[in-house]
Order: structure tokens, then sequence, then C-alpha cells
């Protein structure tokens, strides 16, 4: 029979959980995350992210190797419904410019280092690879102005949500904790077969609201799926028309490594100076 402190020990392990991300070096795997919104603009999208750890630098931190593998973005409003589908990408949509920058990234490798809490701390140059591409499609330069900035902070944010931003304390339970300049609360809620159960949720005084829930590996650190629920309007957004509302559903999967068919670039760089 155990003892009761044998009992307790085990107890206390259970309820104590790695706060860091520590995934062994030559693993790969591929992030799926799907954004649907249901609001005044019904729009559809997917990306998928292959993955492979590389390891950790001198500083300790984590470094991966990343690639875009597919991207698949729908629009409602857009002819036949579908802006881009690298999986069938000769029926992409060149009126809009959205799809510029998924075309110019597929599959080409980029480094993420994160910190041992998840925060993405460096994302390598892709400013080099982008003019290239914009040069040789020949894009107007006011286009390749949108990409730039597109590829700028609003890429980085996309690839720091790949992966959850813990507290420097160590997680427990029932552990609660805000994000470095964030007001957001986060909050251990259960644990199971090795995973913690995190959820936020958050509501604003104009009714905007937030609704997340994340299931992370305790021993890698990894987010292995999520979902986040956010309902809103783009009042004093520029660019949104006052009133639009935004009702979005967003899911994130951990999923195996899969073998992929290459995409035809020689045809996006036919097609893309046309």
């Amino acid at each position: 029979m155990k003892s009761y402190l044998t009992l307790l020990l085990a107890a206390c392990a259970a309820s104590a959980f790695s706060q860091q991300i520590n995934v062994p070096k030559n693993k790969e795997f591929e992030i799926k995350r799907s954004i649907k919104d249901i609001g005044t603009y019904k729009t559809d999208e997917e990306y998928v992210y292959a993955l492979k750890s590389l390891g950790k630098n001198a500083e300790g931190n984590s470094v991966f190797e990343c690639k875009i593998v597919k991207v698949l973005i729908k629009d409602a409003n857009a002819p036949g419904g579908i802006l881009i589908n690298t999986d069938s990408i000769r029926k992409t949509n060149f009126n809009n410019s959205v799809v510029l920058l998924p075309l110019a990234i597929i599959n080409q490798p980029f480094t993420v280092t994160l910190s041992t809490k998840g925060k993405v701390l460096n994302i390598s140059d892709r400013s080099e690879l982008l003019k290239q591409r914009m040069e040789g499609w020949k894009i107007d330069p006011e286009l390749q102005s949108h990409v730039y900035a597109n590829a700028g902070g609003a890429f980085e944010a996309s690839i720091q949500q790949l992966f959850l931003e813990f507290p420097d304390q160590k997680l427990a339970a029932t552990s609660e904790w805000k994000p470095q300049n964030s007001d957001v609360p986060f909050k251990v809620i259960s644990s199971r077969g090795g995973s913690m159960i995190i959820k936020s949720t958050k509501t604003e005084e104009n009714g905007t609201m937030s609704d997340r829930k994340y299931v992370v590996n305790a021993q890698t650190g990894m987010v292995e799926n999520s979902i986040t629920i956010s309902k809103g309007t783009y009042n004093g957004v520029v660019g949104a028309p006052a009133n639009t509302v935004y009702n979005q559903t967003l899911m994130q999967k951990l999923v195996p490594r899969m073998v992929r068919k290459e995409v035809d670039t020689a045809w996006i760089d036919m097609a893309a100076k046309m």
C-alpha cells in the first residue's frame, strides 16, 4: 500500500507543469490554423505551417525552421468564392493583392527563435526574398508597399499566435497570469493525460469579447489544439466601414508532418507577371 507521502508527492507532481518550450531537436510537425468570420464580411481562411526543431541556441532559446506549406483563403465576395488555394494554385484570383504574400513565401524556409517562455524573439529576415519576388513579377510599387506591410507586424503576430506565452512563475493547477504588455488574463483550469487546459476570457466595455481555450502539452509547452471565439465591431479601425461586425472562430491543431506535392513555382512566376 502506498504511503500518504508518496501519494502527496504524486499529487504535487500532477499539479505542477513545465512552462517552457522544450521540443526535441529534429522533431517535425505541422500546425494547422483555420479562421472563419461570419460577421459583415464572410471569410474562411486556412494556413498550415511546417516546423522542424533545430534545438536550442547558445542562450537556451528554441530555434525552429518554419515553412508555410498551405494557404486557403475563401471570400464570399470574390468570383468563385476563393482567392487562393495553394493546393490548386492555378485557380488563384489575382484581382486581389492579398494573394501576393502567400505566393511569394509559400514553401520558403525561415527561422523562428522562441524564448523558453514561448515569446517570439526573432524571425529571420524575409525582405530580400520578397523584394526579389515583387521586382521579378514587376508588381506595381504601391502594391509592393502593401505586401511589405503585411509581411511585417501582422505576419510576426500570426507567428506568435502559434505559441502560448507563459509567465515567469511555475504553473500549477490554478495558476493565473497576464502576458507582458497585455491585460488579457489566462488561467490553468485543469490537467489531464500530460496536458494542461488553459482558458482566457475578456469582455471590453464596448461589448467586444474573446473566449479562448488551449490544450497545451505539459512536456513540450506546445499548443496541441485551441479554439478562440471573438466578437465585436471594427469601429475606429482604419479602412473599415463604421459598424462593421466581426464574429470569428479560430481553431488551431498540432498534427504530424505530411508529405506534400511541390507547388508549381514556374507557373506562379508566369501568372504573377501577367
